[in-house]
């Protein structure tokens, strides 16, 4: 393969995909229990359309009972294999965390590593942006300042508490 299409469909991609699911997560955290009580309600209303008592369903009932199928399979997926709900618990795993202090002892910003060995993958607080190097590569790609601003409240009131 060769460095541009590796920079490409490797490096740019795994970035951008890292990226886009913290914007997602600050966007819309989501708790354990909070899925949880969502994945029960969705089994009584699915059992509740599938009762025998109601008859045929009707084109847009059973559209309805397929999407509420899917979401609960995808609510399940997430909890069964451990997905990340919200930030804090993305980042309940890192590897390395290098906090960015100023003259006066405050907190400025954060460079947490997620993976490392390859590629070494951080996000970096202080550029707003999820960096990767692998080999001779490197790349990196843009989060929200609302994402950033999110996973710094989470490691400032950590530094605050080791301090």
């Amino acid at each position: 393969m060769s460095n541009s299409r590796f920079y490409e469909e490797e490096c740019l991609k795994r970035v951008r995909k890292i990226a886009q699911e913290l914007d997602e997560l600050s966007a819309n955290p989501q708790s354990r229990d909070e899925l949880e009580e969502r994945a029960e309600e969705l089994e009584q209303d699915i059992a509740d359309y599938e009762d025998k008592d109601n008859g045929q369903l009707t084109e847009a009932e059973q559209e309805e009972l397929q999407e509420m199928k899917e979401e609960l399979e995808a609510i399940r997926e997430k909890l069964d294999n451990g997905e990340a709900t919200d930030l804090y618990s993305y980042f309940e795993d890192a590897l390395d965390i290098e906090y960015h202090i100023g003259g006066d002892g405050e907190y400025r910003g954060v460079a947490v590593t997620i993976a490392t060995g390859g590629p070494h993958i951080e996000v970096d607080t202080s550029d707003r942006a999820v960096k990767l190097w692998w080999g001779g590569d490197k790349a990196q790609w843009s989060i929200c300042g609302d994402t950033a601003d999110a996973i710094d409240e989470i490691f400032e009131e950590h530094y605050q508490a080791i301090r």
